[in-house]
């Protein structure tokens, strides 16, 4: 048997609290003014600029500071890296340059593997490929295509 209280119906013999008010649907969600729309990002935003908060840890380790102004730009599949190509040769050039009393000696092959590394671990997903595209408009991209995830029938 069911006992009516209210708009709720509670099977009977369940105690129901009065001191305890459970809100309605309209009460619980908080009346926020809307955000234009410039400033409401979207779920991929902040997952590129994790992405390339991430990527500027691992550029720290290995050169003396991080290009400040790379860029991730997520795709289906796709993570691209992009930065103007002289950050992209100071990166390299800082990475070449680095000896032993500066920390540990780091290569540029253990560089593009932490990095890869560092966009799987974001991504939740191996890298299949990854490589350097030509710089186009002194714009170096450097491309992580991502391992499709297979269908379950």
């Amino acid at each position: 048997m069911f006992v009516a209280r209210g708009t709720i119906t509670v099977p009977a013999g369940i105690f129901v609290s009065s001191a305890r008010r459970v809100p309605f649907p309209e009460e619980a969600l908080p009346v926020e003014a809307e955000m234009p729309e410039e400033m409401q990002e979207s779920p991929g935003d902040e997952m590129s600029k994790s992405l390339g908060a991430s990527l500027n840890s691992v550029c720290n380790r290995y050169a003396d500071s991080a290009p400040s102004d790379a860029s991730v730009e997520l795709d289906l599949g796709v993570v691209r890296w992009s930065m103007p190509e002289a950050s992209a040769a100071d990166l390299k050039e800082g990475i070449t340059n680095r000896t032993e009393a500066d920390g540990p000696v780091r290569t540029m092959a253990s560089f593009e593997r932490e990095t890869a590394d560092v966009v799987a671990k974001a991504m939740h997903r191996k890298i299949a490929a990854r490589f350097s595209k030509k710089v186009k408009d002194g714009i170096a991209t450097e491309v992580f295509v991502l391992e499709t995830i297979p269908r379950k029938n």
